[in-house]
Formats: structure tokens, C-alpha cells, sequence
């Protein structure tokens, strides 16, 4: 199947733009020691599954409410967009920049196969063999001046992929920095500590394939559950069906 990309969102006049962007790249690569205190502590990076339709575009990703997320979907002949999204952002504040990873078992045709990604953003610094390989992670950002959506709700990208056998795909700090992050519109200041949210293992989804329910810390029922719940999944659990490293790598060029 031909993977139809959306068109990608262009601006004919960036210069000024580029200069804050790429200040914005660079906040979000150092270190998180001190970068707790921006406008969106409460930020999460979820995933949300939906039917693949050749169609999907980054609005078609926007939720209203955590009810509606999907964290749980089938085994291949089956094929999904799995959205990446930032939720639960301070209203007001704007999400300009996120950073992430992702795990999952990457060998050919055993659990989730990743055949592509849509990025959703102005800019994105993906890692070598995003998005096909395990423990890879990218950078994100918007135009800080013209696109910093103030919601608390932004849609950082999506991928198409399927699941040969029972796998989790899951969000985890992006393994350049160890650090999943969001950056706001900069409304509070230039220091990085000012700006930059990293967000703490419980406030990072997953999805499940072929069995499991997936995790979504954006419902509060859900999160209540998973911490109360005696045998559940711990969401600071990292594990991962990876396999090991010696095992064959998918290949980027399906």
C-alpha cells in the first residue's frame, strides 16, 4: 500500500521565525536537571489509534475529551494511524515545541511494523531510524510568533503502521536526552527553566495490539485505576516486547 502523505504546512516568508525555532531546539536538548517550571505542568503525550483510510490528516487527530481516545486495536490484515498527541496543556500558555521516543518490537513482521510518520509541526529533529527502529525519538516545533496553539492541545504527528503479533507501542523520554518535554510560547521568559515542562513517566501513553487495553493518563479514571489496582501495569514500568539487540532490524525502505 502507497502511504499518501498530507500536504505539508509551508510558509512562504519564515525567516524571522527561523531564529526562534531553532532556539527552541536548542532549550529542548539541554539538560532537564532545572526544567520543571514552564506553563503546562500538567502536560501528557498520549497515543490515539484510529482505522487507516488514506485520508487522515493532523486535524482529523483534534479530541475534546479524554473519552474519546482509543489506546487498543487489532493484528494485521488491520492498519492504523496512531496519533501522537500533547494533552491536558495549561490553557492560554501554548505548546510551541515537544520532544519524545518510542518503544516497540521493531523485528520485521513481529508485533507493531511502523511504515511511516507524518509530522504535524512546522520542524521536526527526528533521531537515526526514526520511525521504523525501537528507542528512537524526535524533536518538534511550531512557529512561536504565528502557530503557537494556546488550547492546551496539540497534534505532534502521526503514524501508519500494523502489528504482526501482540506488541505495545509506547511513549518513553527520547532516548538523546532522556527527556520527554514539552515548551511553551515563551510567554514566560528565555531561560529554558522557564519555558520547559519534562513530563514524568505517568503522564506518557500506550497503545496495545492484540490484546491489552493500552494506557491513557489523560482520563483520571484510567490513571486512578492502573496506580490502584492490584497486579495492573505500572505505567513507570519500561519495559518492552522489544527484542533483543542482536535480532534483525526493520528496514526503513518498505
Amino acid at each position: 500500500m502507497t502511504f499518501m502523505r498530507p500536504a505539508r504546512r509551508l510558509h512562504a516568508s519564515r525567516g524571522p521565525a527561523i531564529g526562534l525555532i531553532l532556539m527552541l531546539a536548542v532549550l529542548m536538548t539541554l539538560s532537564g536537571s532545572n526544567a520543571r517550571a514552564g506553563g503546562n505542568p500538567n502536560a501528557k503525550i498520549i497515543l490515539h489509534v484510529v482505522p487507516w483510510n488514506n485520508r487522515h490528516t493532523c486535524t482529523a487527530g483534534q479530541l475534546e475529551r479524554p473519552d474519546q481516545v482509543v489506546t487498543k486495536g487489532d493484528l494485521f490484515p488491520a492498519r492504523y494511524a496512531v496519533y501522537a498527541l500533547v494533552v491536558d496543556g495549561t490553557p492560554g500558555e501554548g505548546i510551541s515545541g515537544v520532544q519524545f521516543g518510542i518503544t516497540f518490537n521493531d523485528s520485521t513482521k513481529k508485533g507493531v511494523d511502523i511504515i511511516d510518520w507524518q509530522e504535524c509541526s512546522l520542524f521536526n529533529w527526528p533521531m537515526p531510524g526514526w520511525p521504523v527502529e525501537n528507542a528512537t525519538g524526535n524533536l518538534l516545533t511550531w512557529n512561536v510568533v504565528t502557530d503557537c496553539d494556546s488550547s492546551g492541545f496539540r497534534v505532534a504527528g502521526f503514524f501508519y503502521l500494523t502489528a504482526y503479533s501482540p506488541d505495545r507501542l509506547r511513549v518513553v523520554p527520547r532516548p538523546a536526552d532522556n527527556m520527554a518535554a514539552v515548551i511553551d510560547c515563551l510567554k514566560n521568559g528565555s531561560k529554558n527553566e522557564d519555558c520547559l515542562d519534562v513530563l514524568p513517566m505517568e503522564n506518557l501513553g500506550f497503545v496495545d495490539f492484540g490484546g491489552g487495553e493500552g494506557y491513557n493518563p489523560w482520563d483520571p479514571k484510567q490513571n486512578l485505576l492502573r496506580m490502584r489496582k492490584p497486579g495492573s501495569i505500572s505505567v513507570r514500568d519500561r519495559g518492552t516486547t522489544s527484542p533483543p539487540a542482536s535480532q534483525p532490524s526493520k528496514s526503513g525502505g518498505r
